[in-house]
């Protein structure tokens, strides 16, 4: 499930942030970060929520750095679990 639902989640990521959408990064955020939790006090977590912590402010912000190595830690984090799960055979 993990791995069909976060390129959902940072297509979210990436929509939100070109329209400015503090809520819906926010939302795909927090999301994100629910499902890596189970991984650990992860990169990939920490990325989600400094994520989730800007959408949050009450100041506007260009969330673009952020999505990005969100974007990054969550790619380390699929590659790592179809590396582990890939079988011979």
């Amino acid at each position: 499930a993990f791995l069909h639902e976060c390129p959902r989640l940072l297509a979210e990521l990436h929509a939100g942030s070109r329209t400015s959408d503090a809520n819906r990064v926010r939302q795909a955020a927090h999301a994100l970060k629910g499902a890596i939790r189970y991984f650990g006090d992860t990169s990939a977590y920490q990325a989600a929520f400094e994520l989730e912590q800007a959408a949050s402010g009450t100041k506007p912000t260009d969330f673009a750095d952020l999505v990005a190595k969100v974007d990054s830690e969550f790619q380390l984090v699929q590659q790592a679990i179809q590396a582990a799960t890939k079988t011979d055979g």
